[in-house]
C-alpha cells in the first residue's frame, strides 16, 4: 500500500498508518471491552481508506497486470508468514510441552476456507484476515472502476456501487457469521476504499491550509463534531468488528468507521505541519512503522505472545495481588506493553525489508 498514486510517500498517510496501527497493537494488549469497542469502530476502516486514497486507476493498463500485482504484495505474503507461523507455534509447542496441534494440512484447510477467528493456535499466529479482504476489495472495486468508465468514472456512480456492494456483504452478514478469507469483511471494505478513492484531491491538500486562526477554529469544530458521532456510535452501536463482520447498524457502523477515520486523518495532517525539522528522531520513526503496518500485522501476536508476555510474567513476580487488579496498575502496564511492541518492530522491520523483502511484496528496504 504505497502513500501516493505516483508511488512515492505522502508522510501524513504513513502517520496515519502510524496512529491506526498503533491503536490495533493497544486493542489487541487487552484493554477493557468498553475501549475496545471504541477502537473498533474505525482502526480497521481507515486503512481500507487510506487504500483507495493510494489507488491509481491509470497505473494498471490491464486487470492481468492488476492482479499480479496485488498477488505480490497481499496474498504471497498472506500465505508465507501464515505458514511460517504455523511452523514456528509447532516447535514452540514441542519444547513448551503444549501438546499436538492441527497438522500442516488441516492448517491449510482451515486457512483457505475458515473464518479468520479460527484459524488461529493459542492466540499465537492469528492469521491476518486484513491481507486478503483488501485484496478482495481491490477486486472487487476494480470491477466498479470498468463499470463507472461507461459514466466516465462519475464519482455518484461509484459510490453508489461501492454502497450496493457494503450493503449486500451487510446483508449476507446477518445470514451468516462464515467469512473465510475476510470475503465477505471486503464487502464493507469497498466502500470505505471507494471513499477514499473518490476524495482522494481533497485529502491531499488536508493540513496544508491552515494558515490562520478562523481556518484553526474551523478544523477544531469539525473535529469536535467528528469526535461526538463516533462516542454515539459507541454508545449506541454496540461492540463492532471489521474481522468478523459484525457491524449491528449498517447506518451507524458506516458513520462511525468514517468520522473515526476523518480524525486520525485531521490529527495525522497536524502533525505533518507540526513537525518543521523531518529529520527528528520521532517523525522519522513515526514515517517508519507508517510505512511498514503490513510487517506490524504479521508479527504483532508473536510480539505479544513471547517478548510482551514474558516481561509481564517478570514483572507480575514483583506486584502484589491486590496492586495487579487496580486500574492504574492495568493502564501502565498496557502502555509498557505497547512502548515494548513498538521498540520491538523496528529490527524485525528492519530484518524482513533487507533479507526477505520479497515475502511482503518489496524489492528496496526502507530505511529508518
Amino acid at each position: 500500500m504505497k502513500s501516493n498514486t505516483a508511488g512515492t510517500r505522502i508522510d501524513w498517510i504513513d502517520i496515519c498508518k502510524f496512529l491506526a496501527i498503533t491503536i490495533m497493537c493497544l486493542g489487541h494488549i487487552g484493554v477493557p471491552a468498553n475501549i475496545s469497542d471504541l477502537l473498533h469502530i474505525f482502526h480497521m476502516p481507515v486503512f481500507f481508506l487510506l487504500s483507495g486514497i493510494c489507488f491509481n486507476a491509470e497505473k494498471y493498463t490491464d486487470f492481468q497486470m492488476f492482479l499480479k500485482t496485488r498477488c505480490k504484495t497481499l496474498l504471497i505474503p498472506h500465505l508465507f508468514w501464515s505458514i511460517i507461523m504455523y511452523i514456528v507455534w509447532r516447535i514452540y509447542c514441542k519444547f513448551s510441552m503444549l501438546g499436538h496441534p492441527v497438522s500442516l494440512p488441516s492448517f491449510l484447510w482451515m486457512l483457505l476456507t475458515k473464518d479468520a477467528s479460527d484459524v488461529q493456535f493459542g492466540g499465537f499466529g492469528v492469521i491476518q484476515w486484513f491481507f486478503t479482504s483488501l485484496f478482495f476489495a481491490e477486486l472487487l472495486f476494480y470491477s466498479v472502476l470498468l463499470i463507472s468508465k461507461k459514466c466516465k468514472h462519475n464519482k455518484e456512480m461509484i459510490f453508489l456501487l461501492c454502497l450496493c456492494l457494503a450493503l449486500a456483504g451487510f446483508f449476507v452478514s446477518k445470514l451468516t457469521s462464515y467469512n473465510p478469507l475476510g470475503i465477505v469483511a471486503s464487502f464493507m471494505g469497498v466502500l470505505f476504499y471507494g471513499v477514499g478513492f473518490i476524495w482522494k484531491n481533497y485529502y491531499n491538500g488536508f493540513g496544508k491550509k491552515i494558515n490562520s486562526t478562523k481556518a484553526l477554529f474551523k478544523d477544531i469544530g469539525i473535529l469536535v463534531v467528528l469526535f461526538i458521532i463516533v462516542l454515539f456510535v459507541w454508545k449506541y452501536n454496540g461492540s463492532t468488528n471489521m474481522r468478523t463482520s459484525s457491524y449491528n447498524n449498517f447506518v451507524l457502523f458506516v458513520l462511525g468507521a468514517i468520522a473515526g477515520s476523518y480524525i486520525l486523518i485531521y490529527v495525522s495532517c497536524y502533525i505533518e505541519k507540526l513537525f518543521q525539522n523531518r529529520q527528528m528522531f520521532l517523525y522519522r520513526y513515526m514515517l517508519y512503522i507508517g510505512q511498514n503496518t503490513l510487517i506490524i500485522l504479521i508479527f504483532n501476536r508473536l510480539v505479544q505472545f513471547t517478548i510482551v508476555k514474558t516481561i509481564n510474567s517478570l514483572l507480575n513476580n514483583f506486584i502484589s495481588g491486590e496492586m495487579a487488579v487496580t486500574l492504574i496498575w492495568k493502564v501502565c502496564l498496557a502502555l509498557l506493553d505497547l512502548s515494548i511492541e513498538m521498540v520491538a518492530f523496528v529490527p524485525i522491520i528492519w530484518l524482513i525489508n533487507r533479507y526477505l523483502p520479497v515475502t511482503v511484496g518489496r524489492k528496496k528496504h526502507t530505511n529508518l
